[in-house]
């Protein structure tokens, strides 16, 4: 007889009286619950981790059919973001693009600037879909409070870019910033020591003063060539549309309606508006957020509890907002 405790059975005495035996019985009851219990949880918890695997993994992603694809771009520009890495979201787009199922890319855009690197990055990715011949889809931004700086670099790249009326678009330009602390440092009695070896190496050190050299060098050679780069990206991204207007690399921000009328972006429309347009072009309703963390069985006793968790939370919280109609509204470039 199998002995489901999973333990010795254990050679009790005969009960002496009723009492007695209402106990050992008891007692074998519970044991017996509690080990019935636990396989039920670890039962419980594997399908639910390989239903929830199944769902959200690539075999899955593959019978979504024809689609729009979502790529959000929120927040600050850099290196490292979950969101805004030049390496990661130009990866997203770079599947997107390749995924004969995905019928355009849609780029959500809010963000007021940040890293050039990162910026470049995504821009060429996107150039390079926009002007290659093996893939051709259209590429498209809609912004939606402002798409400033580093963020418009990408912009540029793109197909078409819309914008609400009230959306902030532009500032095309650069800025270093940096603090002097000379004067503090003096009146509380506090003196910094530096050693360095090269001679320029504590360059922009805001405890001592910035020669006349160094000044030109930052405004000549970093500042202005970057400058130089953005201004080239924006005329090969944008082209004849855009106006000859001397404030438009000046770093000013316009409106969208104004920035319309300078050729930045190429309509006026709400994420709403934008869809129906999308969708009368290209004849699919059904919108998904890419980039999400793709759950892969294969990975799972490769990570640790806290990767774990935090992989299966993004996973889940893109599954839930994949459809854009179940929504509530349907140096740095800085």
């Amino acid at each position: 007889m199998f002995n489901l405790s999973g333990r010795k059975k254990k050679n009790l005495p005969a009960p002496k009286n009723l009492t007695q035996a209402i106990v050992q019985e008891s007692s074998r009851h519970i044991r017996l619950k509690k080990w019935t219990d636990g396989v039920k949880t670890f039962a419980i918890a594997l399908v639910a981790i390989v239903s929830v695997g199944i769902t959200l993994s690539d075999t899955a992603s593959e019978s979504i059919g024809p689609h729009i694809a979502i790529v959000p771009l929120n927040g600050a520009i850099e290196t490292g973001s979950k969101e805004t890495d030049g390496w990661k979201v130009s990866r997203v787009i770079a599947e997107a693009m390749e995924d004969d199922n995905v019928k355009a890319v849609v780029i959500e855009a809010n963000s007021p600037g940040g890293s050039p690197a990162d910026a470049e990055h995504i821009y060429k990715t996107i150039l390079s879909y926009r002007t290659g011949e093996e893939v051709s889809k259209p590429i498209y931004m809609t912004v939606r409070s402002v798409c400033a700086s580093a963020c418009y670099y990408i912009a540029a790249a793109v197909d078409e870019v819309y914008a609400a009326n009230s959306s902030l678009i532009g500032s095309i330009g650069v800025r270093m910033d940096g603090w002097d602390f000379q004067e503090v440092m003096g009146k509380v009695g506090v003196k910094r020591r530096v050693f360095h070896a090269g001679e320029h190496k504590a360059l922009l050190d805001p405890f001592k003063d910035v020669s006349s050299e160094e000044r030109a060098f930052v405004q000549d050679k970093l500042l202005t060539k970057l400058h130089q780069q953005f201004i080239t990206a924006v005329k090969n991204g944008r082209g004849g549309r855009l106006v000859d207007d001397p404030n438009l690399f000046s770093g000013l921000i316009w409106t969208g309606e104004e920035a319309l009328q300078l050729g930045l972006i190429d309509g006026i429309k709400t994420p709403t508006e934008m869809e129906s347009y999308i969708e009368q072009r290209h004849g699919v309703e059904k919108y998904i957020y890419h980039g999400r963390q793709k759950f892969k069985l294969s990975n799972l006793f490769s990570m640790d509890s806290e990767d774990f968790m935090d992989m299966l939370a993004s996973s889940i919280y893109h599954e839930f907002k994949s459809d854009v109609k179940n929504m509530s509204e349907m140096a740095s470039f800085k």
